[in-house]
């Protein structure tokens, strides 16, 4: 389990002007759940991610992971898929696949073993011999999904991981991301500013608005599963849900023109 407990982050500029960004964040993500945190740019949903990770510290309030308070960089229990690919270039699919595993002191034999079944898994087993740069930027994706899959993270957090990639190939990754989490349940904690995004992965989703960004609503997904993202929004209840989650996201729209935190 996650626990946001009324979090606040506050920066200080070069000039020396103090910054609020995020004002007394409070949610829970509960195990094995994913959670979907949208907003505009420039309401702290990076940021949330950051202190979540421990990669910054809380100026104020607290993050509590499986009971214990988040304080530094958070156990090797955790995944973290960006919106870049980060890949080796020098490495192959496969290789990269199992950067983790030997990292992690797993037998030679067993991590390939381990790294070609999430290649499979992923759809790019014709393709562990090819290096990132022959790849495409779906597939490189892939291969990004594979790797924080592959050693097995209880909790899964992710920054808009399909945002550069164009809309065929975000709708296909993210049925791909949905199989695997339907079939290996993970905690996911995902953020994204996409409405359609939110609602279609999610079983709950966190609003964000406002600067600094605090939570508007925490909206339940009912939307049964398995689902076809690529038939969702046609649905009434899909309807239903964009237009109830859009509603605490307009008065905030146009105060958040700025730079993303």
């Amino acid at each position: 389990m996650l626990e946001f407990r009324n979090v606040s982050k506050r920066f200080e500029t070069p000039g020396g002007q103090e910054v609020d960004v995020l004002q007394d964040v409070s949610f829970t993500v509960d195990d094995d759940e994913f959670c979907v945190v949208v907003g505009p740019s420039g309401c702290g949903k990076s940021t949330l991610l950051n202190l979540a990770l421990g990669l910054v510290p809380v100026t104020g309030g607290e993050i509590v992971h499986n009971g214990k308070r988040v304080e530094s960089i958070v156990s090797s229990d955790v995944g973290y898929i960006t919106q870049d690919a980060n890949l080796l270039p020098w490495s192959t699919v496969l290789e990269n696949i199992m950067s983790p595993l030997e990292i992690r002191g797993v037998p030679k034999a067993d991590r390939k073993a381990t790294a070609m079944e999430w290649a499979e898994a992923v759809g790019l087993g014709k393709f562990v011999n090819f290096y990132p740069g022959q790849l495409s930027g779906g597939m490189q994706k892939r291969c990004s999904i594979a790797r924080t899959m592959v050693y097995d993270p209880a909790m899964i957090y992710m920054d808009e991981p399909f945002g550069p990639l164009d809309a065929i190939t975000r709708t296909i990754l993210q049925e791909t991301l949905l199989k695997l989490w339907q079939t290996r349940r993970k905690t996911i904690l995902f953020i994204t500013h996409d409405l359609v995004e939110a609602i279609a992965l999610g079983d709950t989703v966190v609003v964000i608005n406002g600067q600094p960004g605090g939570v508007k609503a925490r909206i339940p997904i009912p939307l049964q599963r398995p689902r076809e993202i690529r038939h969702l929004a046609a649905s009434p209840e899909f309807v239903e849900l964009h237009t109830k989650i859009w509603s605490y996201l307009e008065p905030g729209v146009g105060n958040n023109l700025g730079e993303e935190m």
